[in-house]
């Protein structure tokens, strides 16, 4: 099956990096119709998982978030930097992330909230405004809030800042820091 494969030379990894590259769905569905459970097909669908969730290939992850043979909580090496929604929130890919977001099996809070911890931490919100609608995303679910405790007081405090400057965003009343800080000690 797999060798009908337009331009197949037998090394699966460099035949998904190439249907990454061209986010060529139709590798990726011929790819999900084998049956054979192999290690190198565990290993290339996970690789393919990855990358679509890194590169912002929206078609391929729905498409592989649907067959069961997907883990979307899996770490390569078990490395958090290979964490599909940890390499969506890296790339800012934010519709990515909603997806699996969606996905009950994903678990955004993985390793401490090392997402939110990267999103937070005062070097790339300082400098990447980008970063505050993922933050928003993240801190609207659920599995994020519920482990908030673990994350230590400095970026802790860079979300209450991005708490802050949504509700000055939100509410035209709130013009400062300051006045976000009363409205939250008020609700």
């Amino acid at each position: 099956m797999l060798s009908s494969f337009k331009h197949y030379n037998g090394d699966l990894k460099y035949e998904v990096e190439s249907a990454m590259n061209h986010a060529d769905d139709d590798f990726i569905e011929n790819l999900l119709l084998l049956e054979r459970d192999t290690i190198d097909l565990q290993f290339a669908l996970d690789y393919a998982f990855r990358n679509a969730c890194a590169r912002n290939h929206y078609k391929i992850v729905k498409m592989l978030l649907a067959d069961s043979r997907i883990d979307p909580n899996y770490m390569w090496q078990n490395n958090i930097n290979f964490h599909p929604f940890y390499l969506s929130v890296v790339y800012n890919n934010k519709r990515i992330m909603e997806l699996l977001l969606a996905d009950s099996r994903i678990d955004p809070s993985i390793r401490d909230n090392y997402a939110l911890q990267y999103s937070a931490s005062t070097q790339f919100v300082t400098i990447d405004s980008r970063r505050y609608p993922i933050i928003k995303i993240l801190l609207k679910d659920e599995r994020v809030i519920s482990k908030l405790k673990y994350i230590d007081d400095k970026v802790l405090n860079s979300i209450v800042d991005v708490v802050k400057t949504a509700l000055i965003e939100k509410y035209s009343y709130i013009n400062t820091l300051a006045e976000a800080e009363v409205f939250i000690a008020l609700l």
